[in-house]
């Protein structure tokens, strides 16, 4: 019996009233609409910043990691940037795109929101700005370079000029009485009479000398001479008067000390000095003229000039200081005239570089704080993604005085790196506190100083060298031979050393390259290795800045494994840094057999894998990943299909114990393969199952049994394209290990780079991959990308299971 008052459950439920009946009809008819609702502000809650903390008097404390990195979707646009374009509605280069972090493609075009959002409304995509963050950084990311390191040892400078001027983008060092480049020191014409103070990016010389006396002993003006190039004959700069007589044109050279890094001598021949009048034959007043040298048959030129001014880029670009004006902190007043005269800066200026999208960065000398400003729409704003800089080259590289924790820092898409990264293997001489970076190019040349006094100072070139693979699949881009993504990490964990990586295959294959470098005839790069053959020559000599060609190790007298660093030579000076290695692998075939698994229940009908894809097609698209990374083929064969009860433990999912042992259900899939077994390297089964593997997961792999168990169905709308990528990833564990880089484990997590791109990623907000294989439609979809650790740990394996244990 119940206890008093309580009421026992009918035994059977009774009739629902009209009212009753109403309600659960009203209900059952708005479910659908309450489910979106959920959806919808689930959506808002994920992009909505939290709320402000309701007490601003709050005494908390939280130890927070901050990664402003972080981009779940994997677009291109960083969490933070989405979360602030949706919060202000501004910042979509692209009708219907909208920041969200965790969708990948908003518009459902197929491109990735990266590439249409501007969250700095600076003008350049997302995907593509080296600081999502600051708007005055706007020169696109490209490939990153490393620095070959070229010691001038034979320069031969006048006395008491020892100190270099200058190095123009031809990689030529201007010296006061000459010029080095590439090892060879050419001494300019007539040096004991004339000096030159400047050089161009076409190797066209400015300089003054012949010293002319005037009946005033208080002036001593000097002719203007100009060296075409630098083993031609002086030239010397006149002009003629209104009555007619032509005279030399004189200066007086007050700028010396102040040449560096500045351009003096704009590329199209301008320039500022003070200059005298010329009045009844005699030099008179000095004035300052804004000067052209003769070029294309026209003679010289001048206009009137600003005696301010000092630099410049041209007509439409010139800048210097006010001595009679100070700035904060006592610094000079800076003066730069654009078309127009545009406000003063806070400091001196040493260099006004155009930087792309309307944007003009300007760096202070040595003698100001520490500032760079960037002109925009008509006036002057921090530039904090280039301070400190000095110089900035045309493609957004940048050069800096030391800081305490970085020597001779490069700045390139977004990041400052020292020189012990930038310069792989650089003699630890040229890694001291009195390494400084003095100018730089627009092509990147860099000329650098090691040692505290000018007496034993030394100074070397700096040539960066970039390279890409030029993957031989359209629909895989991203499938090469070079690891140029290691060098991008924040930290790459000491895998590449800070190189660029090639992959040279032995025996069979080659690897296509392209190699960017400020190469050109009158500065060659030799490029060379040991048992490393360039279009199956042993060197190759580059000419233009651009270069494709193929490499390989041809024979067999490189072991597989092996690593050997580029010799890299300009003209005839040897670099002393490594920045390219070249990993050789040989050509080994591996064999995949597969195996398709239906569950079997006792009672019910049998659940075959719905998703089987072509042998032809998945050997194809193995191929396609695997060869021109690790020069390795795959034979894939069918095996014998399978219907057993594989799910022992009643839970619908195959499951797996560890990474170490086989799970009771993974060795069943394995014993009810009929015998003989076929000869493989790796089994594949293509599991028939309601649920996915593990509870969660499309595939699960056993190393050490290299067999891989992959969810076939179609359910979450999965196709043959996406159960092709799941399979090469689950072979990928086998081959290069564990883990995945977007969780920061495995052997090359490499933060701060497009995980997006790798072979090994979890997959965790990813798009479908396509109806066949490739990545083709879907914006977001899973790259197919190894990198060098990757390539390592792939070596051990194909040593072992392929070759056999210490065979090569």
């Amino acid at each position: 019996m119940p206890p008093s008052g309580e009421q026992v459950p009918p035994a059977v439920n009774s009739v629902l009233q009209t009212k009753d009946a109403a309600l659960l009809a009203d209900l059952e008819q708005g479910l659908p609409l309450m489910n979106q609702m959920v959806v919808n502000s689930v959506v808002r809650a994920r992009n909505s910043p939290p709320p402000p903390p309701p007490d601003p008097d709050a005494k908390r404390f939280w130890r927070v990691r901050v990664d402003w990195s972080v981009d779940t979707d994997g677009d291109g646009s960083p969490d933070w940037a989405e979360f602030e374009i949706a919060t202000r509605g501004t910042g979509s280069l692209v009708a219907g795109v909208s920041g969200d972090a965790f969708n990948g493609d908003t518009n459902g075009d197929g491109i990735q929101d990266g590439a249409q959002l501007d969250a700095d409304l600076d003008g350049t995509p997302d995907a593509d700005d080296p600081d999502v963050a600051d708007s005055t950084a706007t020169i696109p990311l490209g490939p990153v370079p490393r620095y070959a390191v070229f010691p001038i040892i034979n320069a031969q400078p006048a006395e008491g000029y020892t100190s270099p001027l200058q190095i123009s983008d031809k990689g030529t060092v201007l010296y006061t009485n000459g010029t080095w480049a590439g090892g060879a020191w050419t001494p300019l014409s007539s040096p004991d009479e004339n000096y030159a103070r400047a050089i161009n990016d076409h190797d066209v010389i400015l300089g003054a000398g012949r010293l002319i006396v005037s009946e005033d002993p208080e002036i001593k003006p000097a002719v203007i001479c100009y060296w075409p190039a630098p083993d031609a004959e002086p030239a010397f700069m006149s002009k003629t008067s209104g009555s007619g007589t032509t005279y030399p044109v004189a200066g007086y050279d007050f700028s010396y000390n102040t040449l560096k890094p500045g351009p003096v001598l704009s590329n199209d021949g301008y320039f500022s000095m003070p200059t005298f009048g010329w009045e009844e034959e005699q030099f008179k007043e000095l004035r300052t003229g804004f000067w052209r040298i003769p070029m294309d048959g026209q003679p010289a030129t001048e206009e009137a000039g600003d005696p301010k001014i000092l630099w410049n880029q041209g007509k439409n670009l010139r800048w210097g200081y006010d001595r009679n004006r100070s700035g904060p902190n006592n610094s000079f007043v800076g003066i730069v005239m654009g078309p127009d005269q545009w406000p003063d800066l806070p400091f001196k200026p040493v260099n006004v570089i155009a930087q792309g999208n309307n944007v003009h960065v300007a760096m202070g000398d040595s003698e100001s704080p520490p500032a760079v400003r960037a002109y925009i729409n008509g006036g002057w704003r921090t530039a904090d993604a280039y301070s400190p800089a000095i110089d900035v080259s045309s493609g957004g590289i940048a050069i800096a005085r030391n800081t305490d924790d970085m020597k001779a820092p490069v700045y390139v898409n977004g990041k400052w790196t020292g020189i012990d990264r930038t310069a792989p293997e650089i003699p630890a001489a040229w890694k001291d506190a009195s390494v400084s970076l003095l100018d730089t190019t627009p092509g990147g040349w860099i000329l650098a100083k090691r040692g505290a006094t000018l007496e034993n100072a030394e100074y070397s070139v700096m040539l960066p060298i970039s390279i890409e693979g030029a993957g031989p699949h359209e629909d895989l881009p991203e499938v090469t031979g070079v690891d140029s993504t290691s060098i991008r990490a924040d930290d790459d964990g000491g895998s590449v050393s800070g190189k660029i990586w090639i992959m040279a295959p032995s025996v069979a294959g080659s690897t296509s390259v392209r190699v960017t470098a400020p190469a050109s005839p009158t500065s060659p790069l030799k490029l060379s290795g040991a048992g490393i053959a360039f279009d199956a020559e042993l060197e190759k000599i580059l000419q233009t800045s651009q270069t494709t060609f193929n490499i390989e190790s041809p024979g067999t007298t490189m072991a597989s494994g092996a690593e050997v660093n580029m010799a890299l030579v300009n003209g005839t000076s040897t670099s002393v840094s490594k920045p390219v290695g070249v990993k050789v692998m040989k050509s080994r075939n591996v064999k995949v057999t597969l195996h398709e698994v239906a569950h079997e229940v006792l009672g019910e009908p049998a659940n075959p894998p719905d998703l089987v894809p072509t042998v032809q097609t998945l050997q194809t698209y193995l191929n396609k990943i695997y060869g021109p990374q690790m020069n390795v083929s795959f034979t894939v064969a069918k095996g014998a299909d399978l219907a057993l009860n594989w799910d022992l433990n009643g839970n619908g999912s195959l499951d797996a114990v560890d990474l170490v042992d086989l799970g009771p259900e993974q060795q069943a899939t394995l014993d009810a393969r009929p015998g003989p077994l076929p000869a493989s390297d790796i089994v594949v089964f293509l599991m028939g199952t309601r649920k996915k593997l593990g509870g969660s997961g499309w595939g699960l792999t056993n190393r050490g049994a290299n067999c891989c168990w992959i969810y076939a169905e179609t359910t979450d709308g999965r196709t043959l394209g996406h159960l092709s990528q799941t399979i090469a990833h689950e072979i990928g564990h086998v081959l290069v290990g564990y883990g995945h880089p977007d969780e920061e484990d495995g052997p090359s997590p490499l933060r701060g780079t497009n995980r997006r791109e790798r072979m090994m990623h979890s997959g965790e907000h990813m798009g479908n991959p396509g109806t066949e294989y490739a990545n083709v439609g879907g914006a977001s979809a899973r790259g197919h990308r190894f990198v060098k650790k990757e390539w390592d740990e792939a070596e051990i394996w194909l040593n072992r299971a392929i070759d056999g244990e210490g065979n090569q």
